[in-house]
């Protein structure tokens, strides 16, 4: 999917390249144009007095000394023209590196959208895969079949009928050593009363790599073990 995104991103970093290419020598060509308007008849008029001062230069001494006063107003006007165009090229130059760097700019521009979109996708990639890993990580827990468990039973219990009471998360706490164990508090998942006694329902669910590895308490032990303290706690109390 990556690979895909990234393509696609190329390829319209290339495309949008493209335009700016096209665009800037649309651009350079109608600066040249413009340019070209202003300079042809200044280089032609300049051609034209080069000619005049070659063609008195050509008459000799005696020729050019009468036409001194033309000579110098060719020359005169001539450098005039010379400085003239030596302008307009310098300033048809500056507008073409303008724009050259103005389009120079639109590229690294267009490369840096085309990465920017690649780095966001990286990152939510990036950011889906540890988000997946932790779903997965969360459903091979020990806590997701416990809430898993508890969600069933809770839904089991809901169909009892109204004469029975569910109490959930009963916590009773001890201040004296029963039968030789000081216990500070007992935790029982869910305690129903109704006409047929009270039940203590200690709920697991336990993964198949818990089970296997055996390391576990024996829960029927486990719910004796709280119901006994759970009524000795009792007993303690009404005496």
């Amino acid at each position: 999917m990556f690979e895909q995104h990234r393509q696609k991103a190329d390829k319209c970093c290339k495309d949008e390249i493209a335009q700016i290419f096209a665009k800037q020598e649309s651009n350079l060509s109608l600066v040249r144009k413009e340019f070209s308007r202003k300079i042809r008849p200044i280089q032609d008029r300049i051609d034209v007095i080069e000619k005049e001062q070659d063609e008195v230069n050509a008459r000799g001494f005696f020729y050019k000394l009468f036409h001194l006063l033309e000579l110098f107003k060719l020359s005169s006007e001539n450098k005039k023209m010379k400085l003239k165009l030596r302008k307009i090229i310098l300033e048809k130059d500056n507008k073409l590196k303008e724009l050259d760097s103005f389009f120079d700019r639109e590229r690294l521009e267009a490369n840096q959208r085309r990465d920017d979109v690649i780095y966001n996708l990286k990152k939510e990639i990036d950011g889906t895969k540890r988000r997946v890993t932790a779903i997965e990580e969360t459903l091979k827990s020990n806590d997701y079949y416990g809430a898993v468990a508890e969600l069933e039973i809770i839904d089991f219990l809901k169909k009892l009928p109204e004469n029975y009471y569910v109490i959930s998360d009963v916590s009773i706490r001890f201040n004296k050593m029963l039968y030789g164990e000081y216990i500070h508090s007992v935790q029982i998942d869910h305690v129903v009363v109704g006409p047929s006694g009270i039940f203590i329902i200690e709920v697991k669910n336990w993964s198949s790599q818990f089970i296997s590895e055996g390391n576990f308490p024996d829960p029927y032990k486990q719910v004796k073990k709280i119901a006994t303290y759970a009524i000795r706690y009792l007993e303690m109390s009404l005496t």
